[in-house]
Order: C-alpha cells, then sequence, then structure tokens
C-alpha cells in the first residue's frame, strides 16, 4: 500500500477507499476511467486495496460557447 503519490501537473492525489469503484470515482470527478488508468500506470484496478494512493487528472477544460482565454497579470 502507497502513503503518497507524487502527480503529474494538473492532476490531484486521491486516496482509494474500499467504497471506491472506478467508475464513481471517474464520474464524480468528471473525468473517464481511461484517463484515471492512464495517469496510474501499473495500478491494477481490479486488485487495488484501499488506502492507495492514486492520482487523478484534471477535468478537460471545455468553452463550448466562446473562446477560452487565461487571465494573465493585470488583467480583469
Amino acid at each position: 500500500m502507497e502513503q503518497f503519490r507524487s502527480c503529474p501537473q494538473g492532476a490531484q492525489a486521491y486516496t482509494w477507499s474500499a467504497a471506491d469503484s472506478l467508475s464513481s470515482l471517474a464520474s464524480g470527478r468528471g473525468v473517464s476511467e481511461q484517463a484515471i488508468r492512464q495517469a496510474n500506470p501499473g495500478i491494477d484496478f481490479d486488485q487495488i486495496e484501499a488506502g492507495t494512493s492514486i492520482c487523478v487528472p484534471a477535468r478537460p477544460l471545455s468553452c463550448p460557447n466562446g473562446l477560452l482565454h487565461t487571465v494573465r497579470a493585470g488583467e480583469s
């Protein structure tokens, strides 16, 4: 069982609980099961134990009705 996981930028560490399923975690975080699997190479989600630290990728950005803009210092 792993205590701490270093996640790539944009992903967050999450501690797996006995009540978790890959489907419910993905749905609750707005990401795909595949994205979670890809963020955690070497973890078998069919055999994962409670207390295991995994990485959950960030929800994809979406801007269906306009242009996505990153606000920079000095902008309001």
